[in-house]
């Protein structure tokens, strides 16, 4: 993946808009199943940690889903009492495009699947899944990935070395929070860097859709996750 523009353009406005979103949460979300909350503009919830749809163009300008997107109804309709779906267009920097995210109960956890589609090529250098971290929630701690461990760090990263991993091929990442684990599980390409370095108290996990960069047309991404409460004391 080519992750180093990413990083040097486009990040201030990238962590302004998060901010101001995280302060903001939607209060229209539905419990997909225990720990998973599903917004009407298609933004998950599962604790204080966050995750959209995000959209760099052709000069890495950023659009976020829950600035950008459009829904097609005020609430995620339920085809199944565990089932959702989201459907609406997401208005990026390169132009419109359809964008229907599904959310229902499977196993322990969720699973989780986003579809892009336009009638035009859209100019894409990466389009996105985003999980904003609270350093608060996981600093200090370790996220694996496949069984690996990388330092969420309490201190902040040192100038220029925000990015902690970046990582192709991926099939399970373990999130640590002051509450319990959440674990990804798929085939992810994954970026996580220390957003610290913008004056943002938050780590960022990004996973690309599938094809991720191009003119695209048609993209998706799928993946589990499982929430694993930490055990009481």
């Amino acid at each position: 993946m080519k992750h180093g523009c990413k990083i040097a353009c486009g990040l201030i406005v990238i962590i302004l808009s998060a901010t101001s979103w995280a302060q903001q949460q939607p209060s229209d979300a539905v419990e997909v199943a225990p720990g998973f909350k599903l917004g009407a503009n298609g933004a998950i919830e599962i604790g204080d940690i966050s995750a959209e749809v995000g959209h760099f163009d052709g000069d890495w300008t950023v659009s976020e889903q829950h600035d950008v997107f459009k829904a097609s109804a005020p609430n995620p309709p339920a085809t199944q009492p565990s089932s959702h779906v989201v459907t609406g267009v997401f208005v990026s920097a390169s132009g419109p495009f359809n964008l229907t995210d599904r959310m229902e109960a499977a196993g322990d956890g969720v699973h989780f699947s986003a579809d892009m589609a336009s009638d035009k090529p859209v100019e894409t250098n990466e389009l996105h899944m985003s999980f904003s971290l609270p350093v608060k929630s996981v600093g200090g701690k370790k996220a694996m990935i496949d069984g690996e461990p990388t330092l969420l760090p309490s201190e902040p990263a040192k100038q220029g070395e925000a990015q902690l991993i970046s990582k192709d091929n991926v099939h399970k990442i373990e999130i640590p929070t002051a509450t319990g684990t959440l674990i990804i599980t798929g085939n992810l390409n994954m970026l996580l860097q220390d957003d610290r370095e913008w004056n943002d108290d938050r780590f960022s996990l990004r996973l690309n859709f599938s094809p991720a960069s191009g003119q695209i047309k048609e993209s998706k991404i799928e993946f589990q996750m499982e929430w694993k409460p930490a055990e009481s004391k």
